[in-house]
């Protein structure tokens, strides 16, 4: 089961994987009025029905969907509300997005909290860092040390995962303090301007270096 979840993680970039035993967890059903079937059935009275049938409880959901029937009280008279009177569908709760079938519901919490956000900026630099290193001519296996001139949201993500934004671009060092380097790009991210200069981190200096140098 663990390693299946690893899959799952990794394929889908996926911070966790969570089975719950009840879909109503991750879905709920919504019910909305079907005016064509109402209107010739309730007349003058069909917009007072639709309201009410358009606000059930979820107990009242769960008996039309059990019995395709259910009686409402509007105005002090009866409604009996049948079949076609009422469509029913299961949408996602607030937060998710949700792909369903008759059995199975597979949910993603979309919800992004400061941490995800960081993590997610970090991910983009690395990114973008990967595809400098390519233009630059770099070997995969050259280490180098980074430049960096980042507004303040992208260096606190960098400040984050320091770690692993040298680990994933093998940067010797990483500075934010900028100066030119050996190849240099500056690029838009979220509105605002970014510059990165990487250079060979050459047999003259320390090639072990260290994370955050040069940082104020």
């Amino acid at each position: 089961r663990r390693s299946s979840d690893l899959q799952v993680r990794d394929e889908l970039n996926v911070k966790e994987v969570i089975a719950v035993a009840d879909r109503g967890e991750l879905v709920r059903w919504q019910v909305r009025p079907n005016y064509r079937s109402l209107g010739p059935r309730f007349g003058p009275r069909a917009k007072a029905v639709a309201d009410r049938a358009g606000a059930l409880t979820p107990e009242e959901i769960t008996t039309f969907r059990e019995t395709g029937a259910l009686r409402l009280m509007v105005d002090g008279e009866a409604a009996d509300i049948s079949g076609n009177d009422l469509e029913a569908a299961e949408v996602p709760r607030e937060g998710l997005v949700a792909s369903r079938d008759a059995s199975d519901v597979v949910a993603l919490d979309v919800r992004l909290d400061e941490a995800l956000v960081l993590e997610g900026r970090a991910r983009e630099l690395v990114h973008r860092i990967q595809t400098m290193r390519k233009s630059a001519g770099m070997k995969v296996t050259d280490r180098i040390r980074l430049y960096c001139d980042l507004p303040a949201a992208q260096a606190a993500a960098v400040k984050a995962h320091e770690s692993y934004v040298a680990g994933e671009t093998l940067a010797a060092s990483l500075s934010y303090e900028y100066r030119k380097g050996h190849y240099e790009e500056s690029f838009a991210l979220e509105g605002e301007t970014v510059r990165i200069s990487l250079t060979p981190a050459s047999g003259g200096e320390d090639a072990s270096g260290s994370v955050g140098d040069a940082v104020p």
